[in-house]
């Protein structure tokens, strides 16, 4: 895996992960961290999340003002995420 910044800035911390279950029963992408916009930090993400068989297919976005939380432990590998819908309609946690 090989990263490379060709903006003029990147964020100030992220994480990014995608991951599908056997046999294709369900897939997850998510991206998100601290972004700083003008002169404030600001955390945002955006989650996918995709469950044919179940016919769920939920996005999660703070932008659209979903609610999304993390707790992350870089040096023991550990990143835990809860996403609830603007609406509360829909949650996830990971």
């Amino acid at each position: 895996h090989l990263e490379r910044n060709y903006g003029a800035a990147f964020p100030t911390g992220w994480v990014w992960a995608q991951a599908s279950a056997p046999r294709n029963e369900a897939h997850l992408v998510l991206a998100g961290g601290r972004f700083v916009i003008g002169p404030l930090p600001t955390y945002s993400y955006v989650i996918g999340f995709r469950a044919p068989a179940h016919r769920l297919s939920w996005d999660f976005r703070t932008t659209d003002l979903d609610a999304i939380s993390d707790q992350k432990d870089a040096c023991n590998g550990v990143l835990a995420i809860n996403a609830t819908s603007r609406g509360g309609r829909h949650h996830l946690s990971l």
